[in-house]
């Protein structure tokens, strides 16, 4: 079932102004909400008006926001991306097939710059599916290391 709503004519910055609701049964015959887009007032100010688009989708029966387009910027994660594309969680690209090389991030967060992880934590990994090409990461030390598979 697809539901559809709209606001009247808000003009307060967070305000929700619309949305579309995807709503189907759960095994047990209950409403559940799938997924849900959402229209948000960013910035109401004239001449400057920021809009924003919420997509959320459930995960273990709870929705919550996945991704964000707010003016321009796109938030994979965040609700208020600062950058054109703002992915905060690990990143996988892989090509079309096993032959090509593949580009693997993770993020990670600590309270201070110079406070790095200290478990050996890949922060990017370049592989082809079959041999790691490249590794960055932290040593036990906290020290940057580049290098292939066999950084110890």
């Amino acid at each position: 079932r697809l539901d559809v709503f709209i606001s009247n004519l808000d003009k307060l910055a967070g305000q929700e102004i619309g949305d579309v609701v995807f709503n189907g049964l759960d095994s047990g015959d209950a409403v559940q909400t799938y997924a849900k887009v959402v229209g948000v007032i960013s910035s109401p100010t004239a001449g400057a008006e920021i809009g924003q688009v919420n997509f959320e989708t459930a995960v273990a029966g709870s929705n919550d926001v996945r991704m964000a387009i707010v003016g321009g910027d796109v938030g994979i994660g965040p609700t208020a991306p600062d950058q054109r594309l703002d992915v905060r969680s690990e990143l996988a690209i892989f090509g079309s097939s096993a032959s090509l090389a593949r580009l693997r991030l993770r993020g990670f967060y600590t309270s201070s710059p110079g406070d790095p992880p200290t478990d050996q934590t890949d922060i990017m990994m370049i592989d082809t599916g079959a041999a790691t090409v490249l590794r960055v990461r932290y040593n036990d030390a906290g020290v940057m290391e580049v290098g292939d598979l066999a950084l110890v």
